[in-house]
């Protein structure tokens, strides 16, 4: 194999791990400036507990072995929570978020799963106590939320996790 496609291929692979949310979670802190630092801990045991559940649902073992060696080599965080060999594949959990206008929002979180488990669609609903917050935002007075998780300063919606 030339060198130049040997580094071709390793760029693809890397491109394709930073698509998961939860190689992003360990790998990259920017990653968990949406979120409150009270939660990074059980955020993360989710996370990992996720990857574990995962990597058995996995079609292409070698991505998800690639993953895991990955986080293993270079996270210790993930490394201590790998070794607690929790497995759990999340239907529905609660996190909380960090909106530039609106604060922290907590929100209940409903997972819904492709046929093939390769997928998840989030469906988050924010908690009955920060309902008065996010309409006080609406200087028309409609009642309705105004501002949007895709507005500046809040990063838009990226890989399924």
């Amino acid at each position: 194999m030339d060198p130049g496609d040997a580094a071709a291929i390793g760029a693809l692979r890397n491109a394709e791990v930073n698509r998961s949310g939860y190689f992003r979670w360990f790998m990259m802190p920017q990653e968990r400036d949406i979120y409150p630092a009270d939660i990074y801990p059980a955020q993360s045991a989710t996370y990992a507990a996720a990857v574990r559940a995962a990597a058995d649902l996995e079609p292409d073992p070698a991505e998800a072995e690639q993953m895991i060696a990955t986080l293993l080599a270079e996270s210790a965080e993930f490394r201590g929570l790998w070794d607690n060999h929790e497995v759990r594949l999340c239907r529905q959990e609660t996190t909380s978020l960090l909106h530039p206008r609106a604060g922290r929002v907590d929100l209940d979180c409903e997972v819904i799963f492709s046929h093939d488990r390769r997928q998840r669609m989030l469906v988050f609903t924010a908690r009955s106590k920060n309902l008065q917050n996010l309409v006080t935002l609406d200087p028309s007075g409609s009642g309705r939320p105004a501002f949007s998780f895709d507005e500046p300063g809040f990063p838009a919606a990226t890989a399924v996790r």
